[in-house]
């Protein structure tokens, strides 16, 4: 059965996607109407979009691990395959493939002439090397992960093997490759079609070494942009690449801008100084009434983990009634402006097989939460437990990552709920992002500390896969809850296990609906919001998918 790794864990978008606190989306369902609005003259076909940080993190597709990395990446560098605005997959690089009878080998025919934006030629060996290279030791692959159904993987990341080229990557021509897989993976595409794969080019890597990224310019990627400069401190400027294989852009200039908070690039776009904008919770009461104004649900969660190994949050009933003391529909209410959607979900809806029959622990079907039976179970935990009275519990510490005032404000009303409805108070822990991230990974993975319990936001593709099975399985990426040390935690895992490789599409949904139900039950997260799409988007900008775009379409312009 196809296991993933803890050694290298998928992608920290899980963070960068969200924890700006549902203002920014990690991908969404819907893509504009076509417009026909006649178009303004070429030298005004620029679209100026804010980096969302002061510089991107890593444009290497192999190690970058940033929301705000993603649509240049999309742009330079395009794969096998991709996957379009509503995440089902398109042919890209590749024209077409076959899958052997037995799942396991994937044979990809490429598009006849293709070269970098220099003009020189890629050809398979190109996209060989890619997914080599992302899978080699010395790389540093933060997503590795998403290569992993792939045979031999863990050998080669682990550094066992040196290579995969000949063994599960295998040339067949300068046109033709077949990639082997370990197990059948049905969600293989939607891996194949993340950063992780996408194809580089070797000559300049061999040149510049490390540094081969502030070089982009000398023919980096094949996509329908290429890069025209580059500063870390000015941004970078992007012009249509003219051996692009598929239509020419309409654009003639992309401008990355360096940028700060979300609050500040606001005021930028009121201001006129970029095109785009995510509209703060704050804003967003006055933005709705805006005609630039655009939103729709994104395929991301925010919700408290809790350590299942870390006393008292080892015992079922216990976490059940920190669950049903939130009430959620408030805290979106008061807190959020109402920015996101109250969900008692852990697949977002949009996600293959939506359970709409889900409801939260003990049968609870609002997000309103019951006090009541919160704190009926309570009491029935404290006793299971060993535990005299709440005041005999231990301390209780919930830590958050300190990047935004939302987030501060939502782990202050979590607070609040908990004192007010079981009577429990809760010790708030702010932390910086990167304390944050090196104590939740991989610190708490396996152990009663350092973290009890925290606050954390997830963004991703729209198979099950990568949501339950990265964080619930034995081996999954994001395993730091400690979930599976009961036999009905365990008998929930290979439930997982079973699913992710199942042929039968039916019958896949209907045992990770039943898994996710269990996982709701053993309060395995505490949902609190489903993400949504909140931004204002320049009128003149005709047929630009706002709502988490993945590329720039090559119709997109501005208009007169």
């Amino acid at each position: 059965m196809r296991k993933q790794t803890r050694s290298c864990p998928m992608v920290f978008s899980i963070f960068l996607c969200l924890l700006a606190l549902l203002i920014v989306a990690c991908g969404g369902p819907t893509t504009p109407p076509k417009s026909n609005a006649a178009a303004a003259s070429p030298d005004k076909q620029v679209l100026r979009l804010p980096i969302g940080v002061p510089d991107f993190t890593s444009l290497d597709p192999a190690v970058s691990n940033a929301a705000a990395d993603f649509p240049v990446v999309n742009l330079l560098f395009p794969g096998l395959v991709k996957l379009n605005n509503d995440n089902s997959v398109a042919l890209n690089l590749a024209t077409s493939y076959k899958v052997s009878p037995d799942g396991l080998s994937w044979t990809f025919t490429l598009r006849p002439n293709l070269t970098f934006s220099d003009g020189t030629s890629l050809g398979a060996q190109d996209v060989a090397y890619s997914i080599n290279r992302a899978l080699t030791p010395a790389t540093g692959s933060r997503s590795a992960s998403f290569l992993s159904p792939i045979k031999d993987f863990q050998p080669m990341l682990t550094g066992k093997i040196t290579t995969l080229i000949g063994d599960s990557l295998i040339v067949n021509s300068p046109t033709s490759i077949t990639i082997v897989l370990g197990a059948p993976a049905p969600y293989f595409l939607q891996e194949l079609a993340q950063l992780t794969s996408r194809v580089v080019n070797k000559a300049l890597i061999d040149k510049y070494k490390t540094t081969w990224t502030d070089h982009l310019s000398e023919g980096a990627g094949a996509g329908p942009f290429k890069v025209d400069s580059y500063s870390h401190s000015q941004g970078m400027t992007l012009v249509p690449n003219p051996n692009f294989f598929g239509t020419k852009a309409r654009l003639q200039k992309i401008e990355y801008l360096p940028s700060s908070d979300p609050a500040t690039v606001y005021k930028e776009y009121l201001a006129g100084q970029v095109d785009y904008t995510v509209v703060p919770p704050s804003n967003l009461a006055s933005a709705k009434s805006r005609k630039d104004f655009q939103q729709a649900p994104s395929l991301s969660i925010s919700f408290v983990a809790m350590n299942f190994l870390a006393p008292p949050f080892n015992n079922l009933h216990i976490r059940q009634a920190f669950d049903l003391a939130v009430n959620k529909d408030v805290l979106n209410n008061t807190v959020l402006h109402n920015s996101g959607i109250p969900t008692n979900h852990l697949l977002p809806k949009g996600v293959t097989g939506f359970n709409q029959k889900l409801t939260g622990p003990d049968g609870v079907s609002g997000t309103a939460g019951d006090k009541t039976k919160a704190q009926q179970l309570l009491q029935q935990g404290l006793s299971e437990a060993g535990y005299s009275s709440i005041s005999a519990l231990p301390a209780i510490v919930f830590t958050y990552p300190n990047i935004s005032v939302d987030t501060q404000h939502l782990a202050e009303a979590l607070v609040q709920e908990w004192q007010n409805v079981l009577g429990i108070t809760v010790q708030l822990r702010g932390m910086d992002f990167a304390t944050f991230v090196s104590t939740v990974f991989p610190a708490t993975l396996g152990h009663t500390g350092p973290l009890q319990m925290w606050f954390l936001g997830y963004g991703e593709l729209a198979d099950p896969f990568f949501w339950v099975n990265s964080f619930f399985t034995s081996a999954g990426s994001f395993g730091q809850g400690n979930y599976g040390h009961t036999p009905e935690e365990l008998a929930v895992q290979q439930e997982l296990e079973t699913a992710a490789t199942n042929g039968d599409a039916q019958q896949r949904i209907q045992q990770y609906n039943d898994a996710e139900q269990k996982l709701a039950n053993d309060v395995a997260w505490i949902p609190i919001i489903q993400g949504v799409t909140q931004v204002l988007l320049n009128p003149k900008v005709q047929n630009y998918n706002a709502n988490g775009p993945t590329e720039t379409p090559s119709d997109t312009y501005i208009a007169a």
